[in-house]
């Protein structure tokens, strides 16, 4: 299984993920509601900072 991550302090508040992306909010900056989450990376793929990626999740 795999989510996508996120670190703050990498984040310069561009916005182009919430463009992208229903599944991140600007009320809750950065924090991917992963019920909606497809794991898709295009919100990865526009990050300039790298403060997205996809992270596999062990269970």
């Amino acid at each position: 299984m795999k989510k996508i991550s996120f670190d703050l302090a990498e984040c310069n508040a561009c916005g182009e993920c919430l463009d992208l992306c229903d599944a991140l909010s600007i009320y809750n900056w950065g924090f991917v509601d992963h019920a909606e989450c497809e794991v898709c990376g295009e919100c990865v793929d526009v990050c300039d900072t790298d403060a997205l990626e996809i992270k596999a999740v062990h269970e």
